[in-house]
């Protein structure tokens, strides 16, 4: 493989926590009756803006999906520069993968800046030839048309990419484009990756 591609949150850090905390924490904050995990399947695929107007309208919220995504926003920075932990042995895989010239790309759902802080905050910026940020690129990666348009703009092909993911559905996606995936697993995705026969390692200490 000449092209590693990585899903960022639950694939290169261990922050599927984050949004139910920083909800939980807006909501506790604004004196909110509702518990966020009751929307939790509803917007687990939207971005944090989209989820802001979903919060807005759907609980009548007196601030605006602006403030309401503002402070959410605020919180979950904080959560990204003290709390989140790699995955297992990801920055020395990264790091590994980079000195022997496999290019690197990230695929996301996240924020820029985000990603960007959190590579950073690793010492493994520089090994990321490309960060694919859905704010920037309004591509979303249930779009099969979304891996088309990074192979290009890589200069590489689906025979030399591998994916990986933590989602099913991102998987899928890619492998529409003949894309081959390794799924990093988790209690919340090891039975639908397994029913599909995608290949699974719980972090990356495997392929140290």
């Amino acid at each position: 493989m000449k092209t590693y591609l990585f899903d960022f949150d639950g694939t290169l850090v261990d922050s599927e926590y984050v949004w139910d905390v920083s909800f939980n924490r807006y909501f506790h904050e604004e004196k909110i009756s509702a518990s966020f995990s009751d929307f939790r399947q509803a917007v687990e695929h939207m971005t944090i803006p989209e989820c802001a107007v979903y919060m807005h309208d759907v609980l009548e919220l007196s601030q605006s999906p602006e403030e309401i995504y503002q402070r959410i926003h605020e919180i979950v920075i904080g959560l990204y520069q003290k709390e989140v932990k790699p995955i297992g042995g990801m920055a020395a895989f990264i790091r590994q993968c980079h000195q022997q010239g496999i290019q690197l790309g990230v695929v996301t759902s996240n924020r820029t800046d985000i990603v960007e802080l959190v590579l950073h905050r690793f010492g493994i910026r520089d090994c990321f030839e490309k960060l694919y940020c859905t704010e920037d690129t309004h591509r979303p990666k249930k779009d099969p048309k979304t891996y088309e348009y990074i192979l290009e703009d890589m200069h590489t092909t689906a025979q030399d990419t591998l994916l990986f993911e933590d989602t099913y559905y991102a998987i899928a996606s890619a492998a529409q484009c003949g894309i081959q995936s390794l799924a990093i697993r988790s209690e919340i995705n090891a039975r639908e990756i397994a029913e599909h026969n995608v290949k699974m390692i719980c972090d990356y200490t495997e392929l140290l």
